[in-house]
């Protein structure tokens, strides 16, 4: 039964020590900080914000339909309201990002950062939030993050 049970530990260990080597591969792709990194550096910002609100917009519809919600101060007229020049706007709109891409970034930013809908939507439309606690986030901590997925 000993042998069993250390067999079962060297076992773990060997898989834990096989992922961790793995993490630290440089030859693990991750398709979306593939595609993020592969932006102009000058664009990254912009394209957080155009993908954030996206992502924003898509949660807000999909809670919208929900009879019960009927926040309209939350609106974000995508993309108008976003402050990106009109042809960084269309070069955006006509990328071909990862699959879930898009979730995934609104994802990571709520979680990572435990933000609320309205502290999403400052982020968005002034590019940086200030919490309750005095903790400020902007896109260059979002853009530093980007992409584990």
């Amino acid at each position: 039964m000993a042998k069993a049970t250390l067999g079962a530990i060297w076992m773990a260990v060997w898989v834990a020590a096989a992922i961790a080597a793995s993490l630290r591969d440089v030859s693990v792709v991750l398709p979306g900080r593939e595609f993020f990194k592969g932006l102009p550096e000058d664009e990254q910002p912009d394209f957080l914000t155009f993908e954030l609100s996206r992502g924003y917009t898509e949660k807000f519809m999909e809670k919208k339909g929900n009879m019960l919600f009927r926040d309209e101060e939350l609106v974000i007229n995508f993309p108008e309201d976003l402050g990106i020049p009109d042809g960084l706007v269309q070069k955006f709109e006509a990328l071909e990002v990862p699959q879930n891409f898009t979730e995934n970034l609104y994802d990571l930013v709520k979680t990572e950062f435990n933000l609320d809908e309205p502290s999403i939507r400052t982020l968005i439309l002034s590019r940086s939030v200030c919490l309750v606690n005095g903790v400020c986030i902007d896109l260059d901590d979002i853009g530093s993050l980007c992409c584990p997925f």
